[in-house]
Formats: structure tokens, C-alpha cells, sequence
């Protein structure tokens, strides 16, 4: 029987990508669990050109499926002694194996940077690297419609010559002919290696499979819907909005001017600096929104935090008031569909501005 094996030389490998010349045939993998150490994965063929470190895949653990993170490749196993290549190949032949990747598009997944500095927040707090890293990645939405994918008749046929389909659209065939009904593609991830959703698609393309969506919201659609309110839904009528908009001033004192130049000389420099700026809120903001377009012209990304929704919605709509769509909201009230969103287009780069809570550290 296979076994997904913790990994000897430490709890916690370092995050390594292999050369081109060597294809990675071994993941070490942390799964969100209250346990202090990493496990090793075979990779099977058809995912060796697809994972990377920082993926997010879906593997098998124990009895059960679960969700986990690649913070290691290899191209041969680094268990026992690393001379004897017979060896290695055995107990690689022992591993139990990914089942798919969840992430097929490189911005889903965590950079090395960001593995990093999980790695350093379970070091500091002593927590599970595995429930840090779930404290940084969005949770996968939950679609309001469910896809099930039937075989066509063509589909049948071309079933008929496997040698001509890739590993993983061979796989998806044969379990779709044996489901008349038809399979999520939730389901054929725990039975099929290989980029299962991009696979798909690219059946439904040719019309070997069809697809068939439910729509699984009943009577309670509009609750997703509500959360995802905008900015000034978020912001309570009572809340006192001409309080906190900024004041279009430059510094009135010989004080407030020296502050300002002081902080702006920081912002030329690397190191992180800490500024207190006392003063009503609406002069406090002021600053803030300033500092960031001092920020912006240094061609450096900026990000504001507030204490409570509310007050991070009232910042974000100013924001966006003069830098429109640069500008993203991020909190925990956003759906996880919202959240998700949000995040990638931050990985991506689109966003400059990041406004948002504690929650949008990460």
C-alpha cells in the first residue's frame, strides 16, 4: 500500500523548484492540519509539467481527500541515502500519489515570498505551517451552480481509440461512460490525475462531454448576493461620511510641514519606518490619501488598513473617487467568490491600491 511519508530532514523543507533538466517526480506537501511537519507525494506523469511550488492540490490523506499546499519539489525522493538511486526509485514507487491540481493558472497559487513568510509566522507563534498558510490563501468558492458532465456520443467513440487522447482526457472518458448521469468536477479530481477543469473544457470544446449546469441556490440565491454589497452599503447611514473626508490642504504649520517632509524622505528610503500623526480624522485622512499619492509616484503599491469594515468601505469609496479602478476593497465580509477575486487581481498586479481590514495583510 502507498503512503504519503512525512519528510525526514526537517518539519519544514525549504520551498525548492527543480532545473528544467530534472522533471519533478516528488512534492512535499502541508496540509491544513494541527501538524508540524510536511508530506511526500509522488507526482504523477501527466501533473509534472503543470505543479509548481506554491500549488495548491488535492491529495489523498489517510481515508479521506484533502486540500494542501506544494512547498517542495524534487526530482527523486530525498528519503534514505541520496547516492543510491535503486533506493530512492522504491520508496518513490511506495508514495501515494497527487490526485490533481486545484490551482491550474500560476496566479491561484502562493509565490515562494509568501510561503516565506508563512513559514516565518509558524516559526514566531508556533502554529502549524498548515494553518498559516490557510490564514493567507482565499477559500476556494462555492459555486451557486452546480456542472455535471455527461459523454456524448462522440466522446464514445473517440473512447473507442484511447492512443490518441493525452492521459487525463482518457481517464475522464472512461469514468464518464460508467456515470449515465454524469460527474462534478469535484468528483472525477479525486479519481483522475491531471489538470482535470482545464481537460474538460477542452472536451466540451471538441463535444466530446456536455455540459449541464444546476443551479443549486433554492429560495436562499439573494443571501450570496447581499454580502457582496459595495462600498457604500457597507457604510451605515449613520455613519458620518463629510467627518472623515479628507481636507484639501497642505500642511498650515512649520510642525506639520517638517512631519510631512519627514515622512516623505522615507518613502525613498527601503527600510520600514513608523509615523504617529495625531489630529481630527478628517485631517488624518488627508495625510493618508496624500502619502499614498506619494507612494503611487514612487511607482510602489500602497495599502491602507482601517480598524472595522465599515470605516475600510468609507476609505475605499474615497479612494476610488480618484483612482478608480486601481483601487480594491478587502475584508472578511466579502464572499469567499468576492474574496477570491479580489486576491488574484492583487497577485496579478492590477490592483495598486489595497484598502481593507486586518484580513488584508495577506
Amino acid at each position: 500500500m502507498a503512503h504519503a511519508l512525512p519528510a525526514a530532514d526537517s518539519a519544514f523543507p525549504v520551498a525548492t523548484q527543480p532545473t528544467m533538466v530534472d522533471r519533478p517526480a516528488i512534492a512535499e506537501v502541508i496540509v491544513p492540519r494541527h501538524l508540524n511537519r510536511s508530506f511526500t507525494y509522488a507526482i504523477p506523469e501527466p501533473l509534472r509539467d503543470h505543479l509548481q511550488v506554491g500549488s495548491r492540490v488535492l491529495i489523498p490523506f489517510g481515508t479521506s481527500m484533502l486540500q494542501g499546499v506544494v512547498v517542495a519539489l524534487s526530482a527523486r525522493c530525498s528519503h534514505g541515502d541520496p547516492q543510491d538511486l535503486v533506493k530512492s526509485d522504491r520508496l518513490a514507487g511506495r508514495l501515494r500519489e497527487i490526485a490533481s491540481v486545484i490551482d491550474e493558472i500560476p496566479e491561484a497559487g502562493l509565490t515562494p515570498a509568501l510561503l516565506t513568510l508563512t513559514r516565518l509566522v509558524s516559526e514566531r507563534y508556533l502554529a502549524p505551517w498548515g494553518q498559516c498558510i490557510r490564514l493567507i490563501l482565499p477559500t476556494l468558492p462555492v459555486d451557486r451552480h452546480s456542472s455535471r458532465y455527461l459523454i456524448t456520443e462522440e466522446g464514445r467513440t473517440k473512447r473507442g481509440s484511447p492512443g490518441r487522447l493525452a492521459s487525463t482526457a482518457s481517464q475522464i472518458l472512461a469514468k464518464l461512460i460508467d456515470a449515465p448521469k454524469g460527474m462534478t468536477t469535484t468528483s472525477l479530481r479525486r479519481t483522475v490525475t491531471g489538470p482535470v477543469a482545464r481537460t474538460l473544457r477542452t472536451l466540451a470544446l471538441h463535444k466530446w462531454v456536455q455540459e449541464i449546469e444546476q443551479d443549486r441556490r433554492g429560495g436562499q440565491g439573494s443571501r450570496t448576493e447581499q454580502r457582496d454589497s459595495s462600498a457604500s452599503e457597507l457604510v451605515p447611514a449613520s455613519s458620518p461620511r463629510q467627518f472623515h473626508r479628507p481636507q484639501e490642504s497642505a500642511p498650515s504649520s512649520s510642525q506639520e510641514q517638517a512631519w510631512w517632509d519627514h515622512l516623505c524622505s522615507a518613502l525613498n528610503r527601503v527600510e520600514p519606518r513608523v509615523f504617529l500623526l495625531q489630529g481630527p480624522a478628517s485631517q488624518r485622512l488627508s495625510y493618508v490619501i496624500r502619502a499614498a499619492e506619494e507612494t503611487l509616484a514612487r511607482d510602489r503599491t500602497v495599502m491602507i488598513l482601517a480598524p472595522e469594515v465599515a470605516r475600510a468601505a468609507a476609505i475605499a469609496e474615497l479612494a476610488r473617487a480618484r483612482w478608480e479602478g486601481r483601487v480594491e476593497l478587502f475584508h472578511s465580509g466579502l464572499t469567499p467568490t468576492k474574496r477570491g477575486h479580489v486576491w488574484r487581481r492583487i497577485r496579478a498586479g492590477t490592483a495598486s491600491i489595497v484598502v481593507g481590514t486586518r484580513s488584508a495583510v495577506f
